[in-house]
């Protein structure tokens, strides 16, 4: 048999409502003198006091860490400007101008005393600004090493902007690519500083730093990685250059001239090389010369079985150095082209590999 069960909670609140009224009925609050209130309200304003007298009394110092602060913007702002210009030197001694900024920026706050720097909102301000200036300087100091630097790698260029480094005399360009040869300690130096100017800035306090002093952060946040990868792309490119120049020694590659309407795996059929020897970042030499050429010398000795597909499409029954960059992966196929221009008789001791297109060259 099915049964119907009702609740009714409106007289329950109802009388619980009643009960809370009658209880509050009884409570009798102390009615506070004006003497009381007049207490009340001094406490109360004894610490909004306080810090009136603390920010009138430490302005001075706040007035002078801002403009320092402008002043080493202004700064950066100007050396970004010469560096753009090419103005080495300029901009040099603009970075100079951020570092005493900074520093008298250091200074000033150092002044603040401990009573008011463990303000929490303070210190996190000041913390903030702390920690972007140990960052701002790391910064800095690698800039004016890299200025350093360029300005002495890029001198002749700068005396003269329509030179290139091919007219550049010998001992001049041999001295360029020996700065450049000697230039990746540094280099890993600067990038070490940039390191610690990351490590500086991920110490900011995460949370309660004020927008008027973040958004002074977030742009160095921005730039640092951007910097980072930058010297991180030139040292194997200063490692690398000069000696591919052939600096500090010579250098012989084996060149080759690649039919792009003929397809290979590396970008076209190898109809034609060449031997280039570089020297001190110069052309010492260049000859060519046709791969059948090559080819015909061990035509009836060197019997060496091409890659199936070769033999399958192209009815290929012998492997020679015309059909050698056959690999994809061009460090591969140069090897190959190397050991088949050695086999086949060539007389240049090979450093390397260097494969163009016509399409490359019409685009020079």
């Amino acid at each position: 048999m099915a049964m119907s069960f009702k609740f009714n909670i409106l007289p329950i609140l109802n009388k619980s409502e009643a009960k809370w009224k009658k209880f509050i009925k009884r409570i009798k609050f102390p009615k506070l003198s004006k003497k009381a209130i007049w207490g009340l309200a001094i406490g109360l304003g004894i610490p909004v006091y306080l810090i009136g007298l603390v920010i009138i009394a430490w302005y001075p110092v706040a007035d002078d860490a801002l403009a320092y602060a402008k002043g080493a913007a202004a700064s950066v702002q100007a050396a970004q400007k010469h560096m753009t210009e090419q103005k080495f030197r300029t901009a040099l001694s603009d970075l100079a101008d951020v570092s005493v900024n900074l520093e008298g920026l250091r200074v000033s706050l150092s002044v603040i005393p401990k009573s008011v720097r463990n303000f929490p909102i303070i210190k996190t301000q000041i913390d903030a600004v702390e920690f972007t200036l140990d960052s701002s300087s790391q910064l800095i100091s690698a800039m004016r090493t890299l200025t350093v630097l360029a300005t002495d790698i890029l001198d002749p260029f700068l005396k003269n902007s329509k030179l290139s480094i091919d007219k550049l005399p010998e001992n001049v360009r041999r001295e360029v690519l020996k700065k450049i040869f000697e230039s990746p300690p540094i280099l890993q130096g600067i990038r070490a500083q940039i390191g610690l100017a990351d490590v500086a800035l991920s110490q900011i306090p995460k949370d309660g730093v004020l927008s008027i002093v973040q958004e002074k952060i977030d742009p160095l946040r921005e730039k640092l990685p951007q910097i980072a990868g930058a010297i991180d792309s030139a040292i194997p490119l200063a490692e690398i250059l000069p000696l591919l120049s052939g600096y500090p020694v010579p250098k012989t590659y084996l060149f080759l001239l690649q039919n792009n309407t003929e397809l290979r795996p590396t970008g076209g059929f190898l109809g034609a090389y060449g031997i280039m020897k570089l020297k001190n970042g110069n052309i010492d030499s260049f000859t060519t010369d046709n791969s059948y050429n090559l080819d015909v010398r061990v035509k009836k000795t060197l019997n060496v079985m091409p890659p199936l597909p070769l033999q399958k499409y192209n009815a290929t029954t012998q492997w020679f150095f015309r059909d050698s960059n056959w690999s994809p992966d061009f460090p591969t196929a140069a090897k190959q082209t190397m050991w088949f221009y050695d086999k086949e008789g060539g007389q240049a001791k090979l450093d390397g590999v260097i494969a163009i297109t016509p399409v490359v060259i019409e685009r020079l």
